[in-house]
């Protein structure tokens, strides 16, 4: 099931899915932090009563949301977490990852959009979907992709 996505369409699935898990208090979903793609061998409607592309539509909406909210967090030039990261990603260094988690968590926080029990499993899997999407060489070459995925808003 999971070769009929692509790798950001699968970080969005299991967004859908952290937050659908949290809803019904079992957050089961941490079982898929080691190995992601487990979780596409599981039936979607057993585990959640929707399909698979279902949750694709919910967890592309649950970004849509996140994106416009978190991508000022990350890129505005003159915030000193945008130095921290930009470093941080610039020197290929391992403490990006924490970083960007802290990062996420906060907004993600303050945004009150994910139940609370979904917050790690989603900073998790943001954190992955960020840093594919926009951030393989610098912070600045990321955000002039993310502004424009945005449509040019920051």
């Amino acid at each position: 099931m999971s070769e009929n996505y692509s790798e950001t369409e699968k970080l969005e699935i299991l967004i859908a899915a952290a937050v659908k898990d949290a809803d019904r208090g079992s957050q089961g979903l941490f079982n898929y932090y080691e190995d992601p793609d487990a979780f596409f061998n599981e039936d979607s409607r057993g585990l959640f009563g929707i399909s698979f592309d279902e949750l694709l539509t919910m967890g592309k909406g649950i970004w849509e949301k996140m994106s416009l909210e978190l991508q000022p967090v990350f890129c505005d030039k003159n915030d000193k977490q945008h130095k921290v990261l930009a470093g941080l990603i610039e020197d290929g260094s391992e403490e990006v990852i924490p970083a960007i988690a802290s990062v996420i968590t906060a907004s993600v926080l303050s945004m009150g959009v994910i139940p609370a029990g979904a917050i790690t499993a989603v900073t998790y899997f943001l954190v992955k979907l960020i840093l594919k999407k926009f951030f393989t060489a610098t912070l600045n070459t990321g955000c002039e992709k993310w502004k424009e995925y945005n449509g040019g808003l920051s």
